[in-house]
C-alpha cells in the first residue's frame, strides 16, 4: 500500500517516499531475519503460503469467508495475480489476474459482495487511472475481473471508505505528478461511475480515512506534498457532500492506523513523524465532544503496521517498521475498557507492509510483506486471539 519495492529513482519520488525509501534500504543492512521468539502459550501458527511472494497488496474478507488477496509488488514491479485463501481448508488458490498490475492500491467489499480496487501504482510507477471489479460468482464461482470506470484523477496513497448508501469515497492520496491531493470522488456501483465528491480542506496522503457511526468520514493526518506530518482531521458529510474541519491530532502523523471501536471513538495508532521515527504514542477520537485524547504508548513504536478489532473489541497491531526501517515481529493488543496497551506474542516473522485479516473464526491472518528489496514474503501465519 505505501512503498515500492521495485527499484525506482529517487528523483521520481516525493521527500516522504525518499524518507520510507531510505528506511526500507536501512532494513535491508540487518541480518536476514530469524523466527521471533514467541511467549506461551503459542499464539501463532505457519498458515501456508501464497502462490506470489506480495507486498503493499490488498486483502479482502468475502462474504463467504474465503479472502482475496490481489495485486501488489512481488520486488520486480507491480503483479497482477491473484489469488483465495479458504480458512476451511487452509489452501490458497489462483483466481484470475486484474486487468492492470498495481501495487499501493485500495479494495473495498461492496454490499453485493463484490470488490472495488481503486488505484495505486503500475509497473512504470504511474498512479493507474482504471478501477476494477472483482465478482466471485463469476466463471461458474472461480471468480473474475472487470472495468469499473475511471477515477477522475488517478492517485495512489489514497484511502478508501464505503459508506452507507453503498457508494465508495474515495480520499486524498498523491497524483501523477506527486503532489498530495485535496480532491475526493464517489463510486456509484448501479451506473459504474466515478463523480467528483467535495474538497479536503488540507492536500493529504499516507492519511487514514474511516466511518463513522453517524455515517460520516473522519479523514486524519497523513503528509503533504513535502513529506510533513499533519495534524489536522476533517469531517465529510454525505449528505451535502464536503467537508468541513475537525479537532486536531495531538501530534502530527502519517502511516498510522485508524481503528473504529465498539462504543464509537476512533483510536488512531503509532505512525511516522516528519523526521521518519516511527510513533509510540495512541489517540482516541470522540465523535460527540470533536475532540482526541491521550490512549497510552504502544509497547514498540511503529509506522505502515496493519491493526484490526478483533471480536471481543480489542485492537491487534501487529508488525510495521521501527525507527530506522527495521520490520517488526512484535504485536500488542489494545484494551478498550482499561485503555492500555499489552504485548501478545511475537509473530513467527519479521513483516512491513504486509495484511491482516480477521476471518469469520475470529482468528487473523496475517500475509506477505517484506523484509527488504530482496526479501518479498509469500508466507501467512494465523493469530488465535484465545489462545
Amino acid at each position: 500500500m505505501l512503498i515500492r519495492p521495485n527499484p525506482f529513482t529517487l528523483a521520481k519520488l516525493s521527500l516522504s517516499g525518499r524518507l520510507m525509501l531510505v528506511l526500507v534500504l536501512l532494513a535491508s543492512l540487518v541480518p536476514a531475519p530469524q523466527p521471533a521468539a514467541r511467549a506461551a502459550p503459542v499464539t501463532w501458527l505457519a498458515a501456508g503460503s501464497l502462490n506470489q511472494a506480495r507486498s503493499q497488496h490488498t486483502a479482502t474478507l468475502l462474504p463467504d469467508g474465503r479472502v482475496l488477496f490481489a495485486g501488489g509488488s512481488d520486488g520486480s514491479g507491480a503483479t497482477g495475480s491473484a489469488e483465495l485463501y479458504d480458512s476451511a481448508s487452509g489452501v490458497f488458490t489462483a483466481t484470475a489476474s486484474l486487468q492492470t498490475p498495481r501495487s499501493g492500491h485500495t479494495a473495498t467489499l461492496l454490499p453485493d459482495g463484490r470488490v472495488l480496487v481503486t488505484g495505486g501504482l503500475d509497473s512504470s510507477g504511474d498512479p493507474v487511472p482504471g478501477a476494477e471489479l472483482y465478482d466471485p460468482a463469476a466463471n461458474a464461482g472461480a471468480g473474475d475481473w472487470s472495468a469499473a470506470g475511471d477515477l477522475n484523477i488517478p492517485r495512489d496513497q489514497h484511502s478508501a471508505v464505503l459508506l452507507a448508501s453503498g457508494r465508495v469515497l474515495v480520499v486524498g492520496g498523491r497524483g501523477a505528478g506527486g503532489s498530495a491531493l485535496a480532491g475526493t470522488e464517489l463510486y456509484d456501483p448501479a451506473a459504474h461511475a466515478f463523480t467528483s465528491s467535495g474538497a479536503l480542506d488540507t492536500p493529504r496522503r499516507l492519511a487514514g480515512a474511516i466511518l463513522l457511526p453517524d455515517g460520516g468520514v473522519l479523514a486524519a493526518g497523513g503528509a503533504d506534498t513535502g513529506g510533513a506530518s499533519l495534524v489536522s482531521a476533517e469531517l465529510y458529510n454525505p449528505l451535502n457532500q464536503d467537508w468541513g474541519p475537525a479537532g486536531p491530532l495531538g501530534v502530527p502523523r502519517q502511516l498510522h492506523s485508524l481503528s473504529l471501536l465498539p462504543n464509537g471513538k476512533v483510536l488512531a495508532a503509532g505512525g511516522a513523524d516528519t523526521g521518519g521515527a516511527s510513533l509510540a504514542g495512541t489517540e482516541l477520537y470522540d465523535p460527540a465532544g470533536d475532540t482526541w485524547s491521550n490512549a497510552g504508548d504502544l509497547n514498540a513504536g511503529r509506522a505502515g503496521h496493519p491493526a484490526v478489532l478483533l471480536p471481543d473489541g480489542r485492537v491487534l497491531a501487529a508488525g510495521g517498521a521501527a525507527t530506522g526501517g527495521a520490520p517488526l515481529a512484535s504485536a500488542e493488543l489494545f484494551q478498550p475498557a482499561s485503555g492500555a496497551w499489552t504485548k501478545t506474542a511475537d509473530a513467527l516473522i519479521h513483516r512491513l507492509m504486509h495484511t491482516a485479516t480477521v476471518l469469520l473464526n475470529g482468528k487473523v491472518l496475517v500475509a506477505g510483506g517484506l523484509w527488504n528489496f530482496s526479501n518479498i514474503y509469500a508466507s501467512a501465519d494465523l493469530y488465535d486471539p484465545a489462545a
